[in-house]
């Protein structure tokens, strides 16, 4: 039986680049956890989330959170909202609040999620994106489309 094809490079021929595909989520809205197993009641949202996607090999995978917060456009660009700015007109700003690092193999990868992305840092109650971006061994890198969550109390 032949082999599935590969998006490998060709010998002596262009790299190309990793492929992220069916990135999805369990939950949309969930509460925060510890990481630690529990048992938990039927009712209420679900404690985290698991994101999922596809590779079509492996890659150094990075999932980036980020936020839309207020700011207030000065000069042409949204800048975070302070005692001289007040009276300029508002803006949403997207800010970074987190990203960890994971390996990525070959096919379907599933990630456990509980709004913990570093020992130090927790996500608050509050909606988010994710991405994903995928780094493979030749320095290709692409990134996915967005998924959006929220954190409940």
């Amino acid at each position: 039986a032949a082999s599935p094809p590969t998006n490998s490079a060709v010998p002596g021929g262009p790299a190309v680049k990793p492929i992220v595909t069916g990135f999805s989520q369990s939950s949309s809205r969930w509460r925060r956890g510890r990481s630690l197993p529990h048992i938990s009641s039927a009712g209420g949202a679900p404690v985290g989330t698991t994101f999922s996607f596809s590779l079509n090999e492996p890659a150094s995978i990075n999932l980036t959170f980020t936020q839309s917060v207020p700011g207030r456009r000065v000069a042409g660009r949204c800048i975070a909202p302070g005692h001289g700015n007040a009276r300029a007109p508002r803006c949403k700003r997207t800010l970074l609040v987190g990203s960890f690092a994971v390996p990525g193999h070959d096919g379907l990868d599933s990630v456990r999620f509980q709004g913990r992305v570093s020992g130090a840092k927790t996500l608050k109650p509050g909606s988010y994106l994710v991405s994903v971006t995928a780094r493979d061994a030749h320095g290709l890198r692409v990134v996915s489309r967005s998924l959006s969550f929220t954190i409940i109390s």
